[in-house]
C-alpha cells in the first residue's frame, strides 16, 4: 500500500504528517505502507496538476492520500482508495469562487471519488457531509493518535508564576480574546507559533509576560508542554485539536474551547469555555490557575480520556480500513 502525504519544507514539520508516522510505525505486521511525499507544496494550479501526476506514477493497488492533498485521489482509480480529511477549514464565505473551488476539489469530488473516506472526528465527518452529499456510511470516523513523545511528566505546580502554553498563531486560534482574557493575571504565556506585529502589539498592550517559539520539532514541542502549567487552548475553529490530547498525554491541565470537535476531543479532560465571550476565557483560566482540587481532576480526566488516541488503538482502526481497500482493489 501506498500513503501520500503533502511536501514538507525542510526547515518544517507538520503535525499531520507526524501523525501518520506514528501510525505507520504501529500497524500490525500484515499492514505494510510504503510512505511517499510529493515534491511539490500545495499551491498555484501548475503545481497541483504536477501532484497529481506524481502520485499516478507512484500510485499503488492500494493509495491513502491524506493532508492538504486530497485532490490529487481525482488522479486515482477508485478501487482500493482511501482519503483522509482532516478538516474543512479552508471555509471563507466571503471569497466566493475559491469557496467553490475548495469544496469541489479538496471535499465533494474526492469524497465522492474514493470508495474509502475517513475524518478526523464527528464533527469533521458533519462538515463533509454537507458539503459532499455522499452516503454517511461511506465516512469513518478515525481519530488523530497522540505520538508517544508526549509523555506522562509530573511536576509540581508554579503558584508564583504559573506558565501558560498557547499552540497555534493562525487567526482561528483567537490569540486576541486569550491576551483581554490574560489581562491582569500574575503569569506568563508561552506562545509556540510566528506573532503578527498586531500580535506582539496585543501581548504589550494586555501587559502580558511572554515568550515564543517557532519551527518547534517534536521533541521540543513535548518540552514545551512538560515546561508548562496550564494549556490555554480557546480556539474559533478545529476539525480536531491536537494540542487538547498532546497536554492530557503530558498530564497538563487544560481549558478549551466548547465548539466544534473540541468537546468529543476533549471529554472529561478540558474546562470548557465560550471562545467568544473573553469572559468566559478569563473564568475558565482563573478557575483552573486557583483550584489545586480542579487542576488534579482534569488531569485524571486527561490521562483516562486519552487512551482513546494511543497509536496502537488508531493504527488498529486504520489496519481495518487499509485491509477492506484490499478487498475491494
Amino acid at each position: 500500500m501506498v500513503q501520500f502525504s503533502r511536501w514538507r519544507p525542510p526547515s518544517g514539520w507538520h503535525s499531520i504528517e507526524g501523525i501518520f508516522q506514528t501510525v505507520r510505525a504501529h500497524l500490525p505486521r500484515d499492514v505494510s505502507v510504503t510512505h511517499v511525499e510529493v515534491p511539490y507544496p500545495s499551491r498555484r494550479v501548475a503545481r497541483r496538476i504536477a501532484i497529481c501526476h506524481f502520485v499516478r506514477r507512484h500510485s499503488g493497488l492500494i493509495n491513502h492520500i491524506t493532508g492538504d492533498i486530497t485532490f490529487a485521489a481525482l488522479a486515482l482509480r477508485s478501487a482500493g482508495l482511501v482519503i483522509t480529511i482532516h478538516d474543512t477549514g479552508w471555509t471563507d464565505y466571503r471569497r466566493p469562487v475559491r469557496q467553490a473551488v475548495f469544496e469541489l476539489f479538496w471535499t465533494r469530488m474526492p469524497a465522492r471519488h474514493a470508495l474509502h473516506v475517513t475524518v478526523v472526528s464527528e464533527f469533521t465527518k458533519r462538515a463533509v457531509l454537507g458539503i459532499a452529499q455522499c452516503s454517511p456510511d461511506r465516512i469513518r470516523v478515525v481519530p488523530n493518535c497522540v505520538d508517544p513523545c508526549f509523555g506522562r511528566s509530573d511536576r509540581d505546580f508554579n503558584t508564583d508564576l504559573p506558565e501558560i502554553l498557547f499552540v497555534g498563531t493562525s487567526a482561528n486560534k483567537n490569540l486576541g480574546r486569550l491576551c483581554a482574557a490574560m489581562q491582569g493575571f500574575r503569569c506568563r504565556l508561552h506562545v509556540v507559533g510566528s506573532l503578527s506585529r498586531e500580535q506582539m502589539i496585543a501581548l504589550r498592550r494586555c501587559g502580558i509576560a511572554y515568550r515564543s517559539s517557532v519551527d518547534l520539532g517534536r521533541a521540543a514541542l513535548a518540552e514545551a508542554y512538560t515546561a508548562c502549567d496550564v494549556l490555554a487552548f480557546p480556539s474559533l475553529y478545529e476539525g480536531f485539536g491536537m494540542p487538547v490530547i498532546e497536554a492530557q498525554a503530558v498530564g497538563r491541565p487544560v481549558v478549551a474551547s466548547n465548539v466544534c470537535s473540541l468537546p468529543d476531543v476533549a471529554g472529561q479532560g478540558a474546562l470548557m469555555v465560550d471562545p467568544l465571550d473573553v469572559a468566559s476565557i478569563r473564568n475558565g483560566l482563573h478557575r483552573v490557575l486557583a483550584s489545586e482540587d480542579l487542576r488534579r481532576e482534569l488531569i485524571a480526566a486527561g490521562f483516562a480520556n486519552v487512551r482513546r488516541f494511543s497509536p496502537q488503538v488508531i493504527a488498529g482502526a486504520y489496519a481495518e480500513v487499509y485491509r477492506e481497500a484490499a478487498s475491494d482493489s
